[in-house]
């Protein structure tokens, strides 16, 4: 029963996916046997009545008997009810996760929205894109800023308060976060839309003919950046998600330094 309960408090990370299954088929298994301490709780309950009926043992023995059945009786008792309570626990808390881990693919996924659309901003050079693009981008990433910004506070507060989040999780939140930052850094870097004059020029759904000097087109090519192709272009972000060969223009020594950095953001 000692061992049984040690091992029911067990603490984890409650972004942990992994610690979650893991404790949560633990207490499964714990909980298949208690009808085997009932049974032998039964045998137990029978030796002692057999004992009692002994006129020979002695009455202070009797009662410590007594005692000691009476003991294990309630402790086989809390031990379930331990074990109940920490299932449900433990169902919720996966129930958490998995909507937390939902989250980050779905920032992920408009992180990665956001890099294309400012990417055919700043590879126009045919058309100048329309001011309510730009707009619209500087829009989005504010709020993308935010979001991401509750994400980190979400695992600071639990790296903090539980084991740190790591493995795969920790890897698969640090890419989530810098393709984030990078698509948002373009967004508000985008540049001032010209003051519209015609009232068409503010139809979102088509782009002025005007065409953009070759030498801005060309700046504003090389300022683009190729972070968010780090997530999926299609489908959930998974655990195995990594940078992708396009970051292989950056040295090892900034990957590493930025890996670096986000870790020591994530358990500040």
């Amino acid at each position: 029963c000692d061992e049984t309960a040690t091992e029911l408090e067990v603490d984890f990370n409650p972004f942990d996916t992994k610690a979650i299954d893991e404790a949560l088929k633990l207490a499964t298994a714990k909980n298949s046997q208690i009808s085997e301490k009932k049974a032998a709780l039964v045998a137990l309950e029978n030796a002692k009545e057999r004992l009692l009926a002994q006129a020979s043992v002695d009455v202070a023995a009797k009662h410590e008997v007594r005692r000691g059945v009476s003991d294990v009786a309630k402790r086989i008792a809390d031990i379930r009810s331990d074990i109940s309570d920490r299932m449900q626990m433990l169902t919720k808390q996966k129930r958490d996760c998995e909507s937390f881990w939902r989250l980050v693919d779905e920032i992920g996924h408009r992180g990665a929205d956001l890099h294309r659309r400012c990417q055919a901003i700043n590879d126009a050079v045919i058309f100048t894109p329309s001011p309510d693009h730009v707009l619209a981008c500087r829009s989005d990433a504010k709020t993308l800023k935010a979001d991401v910004a509750k994400i980190k506070e979400r695992v600071q507060k639990a790296n903090a308060e539980h084991p740190k989040l790591g493995g795969k999780g920790e890897k698969k939140l640090i890419t989530v976060i810098t393709a984030c930052n990078t698509a948002i850094s373009e967004a508000l870097a985008l540049p001032e839309p010209p003051p519209s004059t015609d009232e068409s020029m503010r139809d979102s759904s088509h782009s002025q003919s005007t065409v953009v000097d070759a030498t801005r087109g060309d700046a504003l090519a090389a300022a683009s950046s190729t972070t968010a192709d780090m997530i999926e272009e299609d489908g959930e972000l998974t655990d195995e998600d990594t940078v992708e060969p396009e970051y292989q223009g950056r040295s090892k020594r900034t990957e590493e330094t930025s890996d670096a950095v986000m870790r020591e953001e994530l358990t500040a």
